[in-house]
């Protein structure tokens, strides 16, 4: 999603912040007199999805709701492995799609 940071308030109150020092507490500025914790994007490096269908551009269809239409943005890279191959992809409602990753190159 290209955002540097995201702010989380329920971890305000946890103990978490006392073992990880890469989570501070910040004054909320859209609430004075409020603070949230500040957490770093997760960046993974690879994600790996089961698709049910996929077309050889790296369109993929996977079973939804789940996130991994965000994870699959979130990487830097994705590989699927999907069950069938088609020459189109359809988009139904009760699935969710992965887009073709930028820069993506056909299966032969």
């Amino acid at each position: 999603m290209g955002v540097p940071f995201i702010a989380v308030r329920g971890l305000l109150y946890s103990d978490l912040l006392t073992s990880r020092p890469d989570l501070p507490v910040q004054d909320n500025p859209f609430n004075p007199g409020g603070q949230v914790v500040v957490a770093q994007p997760i960046r993974p490096d690879v994600a790996v999805f089961h698709a049910l269908r996929a077309d050889r551009w790296g369109n993929a269809i996977t079973p939804g709701p789940r996130d991994d239409v965000l994870l699959a943005r979130a990487a830097r890279g994705v590989i699927i492995r999907a069950l069938v191959g088609v020459k189109g992809i359809i988009n139904l409602s009760r699935w969710q799609m992965i887009p073709k990753h930028r820069g993506g190159q056909p299966r032969r």
